[in-house]
């Protein structure tokens, strides 16, 4: 039973953090729902239907990149790929 509890109260937890997440960015779980790749390519092309305002380089403006979900911004992803490099 106190296993139970323990299942229970963690996916609500998770739901809670879903939830608030869903709030401050709706797009989300607009991806999630069409089982699309989460991932910063398919984020920008639906939240600028296929034509984000990116640079010749390929980057966005710094205000706009600051309004992006934490894990699609590329200081986030560049973090993320210095780590995935250090663990080879």
């Amino acid at each position: 039973m106190e296993q139970l509890l323990t299942v229970v109260a963690g996916a609500r937890q998770k739901y809670r953090a879903e939830l608030k997440e869903a709030r401050k960015h709706p797009l989300i779980p607009v991806l999630k729902h069409y089982e699309a790749p989460e991932n910063r390519d398919e984020y920008l092309a639906l939240a600028y239907a296929g034509n984000p305002p990116v640079d010749e380089d390929g980057e966005l403006p710094a205000e706009l990149e600051a309004e992006l979900p934490k894990k699609f911004q590329r200081s986030a992803l560049d973090d993320e790929n210095m780590l995935t490099e250090e663990k080879q």
